[in-house]
């Protein structure tokens, strides 16, 4: 726990990273979204999180955006976009 820390989280359910121009503008789109959202309750700390592509490994599964922005005066805005596995792993 930390005092007073403020995360705004957000997930979507589609694939990201394919370095496709139509992939590419799907992110964006993401990305000002959530933006919005850290501008509009003042929050510094945002989090996308998308699901793993069936089958990667050993790939980035995060990326980092760092913002100026003059509507949050005095604070770098911090978006990290995470591909998280949702694949149930085989534990037999």
């Amino acid at each position: 726990y930390i005092p007073d820390y403020q995360m705004i989280i957000d997930t979507k359910y589609k694939i990201i990273g394919d370095n496709s121009h139509q992939n590419f503008g799907n992110e964006m789109t993401d990305i000002y979204q959530i933006l919005s959202y850290g501008i509009a309750k003042n929050c510094q700390n945002l989090l996308l999180i998308y699901p793993k592509p069936f089958g990667q490994i050993d790939e980035k599964n995060e990326s980092i955006y760092l913002i100026n922005s003059e509507l949050i005066p005095d604070k770098e805005i911090q978006i990290k976009l995470v591909n998280l596995d949702i694949t149930l792993a085989n534990t037999a």
